[in-house]
Parts: C-alpha cells; sequence; structure tokens
C-alpha cells in the first residue's frame, strides 16, 4: 500500500495533549510512488501551504486520520471579510439555530450550470438517472459561518453553556 504523508504544524490545539509549534505527520492512504498512483475513494488530499481544523483520530492504521475520514477536516479560508472553515466537500462549519455547531452546504448551482454529460452510464451505455430529493430551501436568514471562538468553546465542551455532547446534531 502507498500512504501519502503530510507534514503539518500545529498553530492551536482545541483538545488533548498536542502544542503549538509542534509538527505533526499525518498519513493518508494512496498516492504515487515509483510510476505508480492508488487513489481510494473517500480518501481526501490537502492542500500544501493550506490552513484546516483536523479532528484528529489517534487509531493507529487508519486509512485518514482524522474522526469521521473527510469529515473531520475543514480548511480554512473566507467567507466575504470574516475567516470561514470548509468541509473538504464544501459545507461551512457554522452556529445555527439555537446557538448549535453545524455544516451547512452552499447553495446548488443554476441548473444552467449543470453537468453537460452524465456522471455515470449503465451497463448498456445509457446515461444512468439518479433519484435525487428536491433541494431544502428556506426563507430563514442563512447560518453565520463559526468563529474560532465559537469552535473552540465547542471542542472543549463549553459551547452555549450546555456541555459538547448536548450539542452533536
Amino acid at each position: 500500500m502507498i500512504w501519502t504523508d503530510y507534514r503539518a504544524r500545529v498553530v492551536e490545539a482545541l483538545r488533548g495533549s498536542r502544542r503549538p509549534g509542534e509538527t505533526l505527520t499525518l498519513s493518508f492512504a494512496g498516492g504515487s510512488d515509483a510510476g505508480r498512483t492508488v487513489r481510494i475513494a473517500g480518501v481526501p488530499r490537502l492542500e500544501p501551504g493550506s490552513q484546516y481544523l483536523v479532528f484528529l483520530d489517534d487509531a493507529p492504521a487508519r486509512p485518514v486520520p482524522a474522526a469521521g475520514w473527510g469529515q473531520g477536516i475543514f480548511r480554512l479560508g473566507r467567507s466575504g471579510a470574516d475567516e470561514a472553515f470548509v468541509s473538504l466537500d464544501g459545507e461551512r462549519l457554522t452556529v445555527g439555530r439555537e446557538g448549535v455547531l453545524a455544516r451547512a452546504r452552499a447553495a446548488a448551482p443554476p441548473a444552467s450550470q449543470s453537468l453537460a454529460a452524465p456522471i455515470a452510464r449503465n451497463a448498456d451505455g445509457t446515461p444512468a438517472v439518479l433519484g435525487l430529493a428536491a433541494p431544502r430551501t428556506s426563507a430563514a436568514a442563512s447560518p453565520r459561518s463559526a468563529s474560532r471562538a465559537e469552535i473552540r468553546r465547542f471542542v472543549r465542551g463549553s459551547f452555549g453553556g450546555r456541555p459538547a455532547a448536548a450539542q452533536t446534531p
């Protein structure tokens, strides 16, 4: 098996024994070596130079060293003038109703920007039809991005004055 090792410097540890400035090696299954490439569905690839919020899973020999594979990895970016943590599948880490930490999917692109070709074909070559649920819409204001301070409080168990376990959706 080929593994890709990323060297990461801890900027801030929200929980556990990691220390700022400490260097970690995060090993992900798959990658390229000696002209051979192995890709594993669901295993994310990180961008060197980017900043991430990673909920580490320290169990040995996992294909992804984060909780829930890529679900436990959020890239730091910008949402307008504010910082925003965005999951690798495009969901912002937000403060939702009742002040809970949640993931919010960005709006779907307009139909005019849909794929020009089918993404899957049946064995006979015809386009595969996917049964997709209608998108959920809401008149309520979209949730705002979670701040670093709110993420700290959530991870440390003091978010909204309630234990973190009570905050999980």
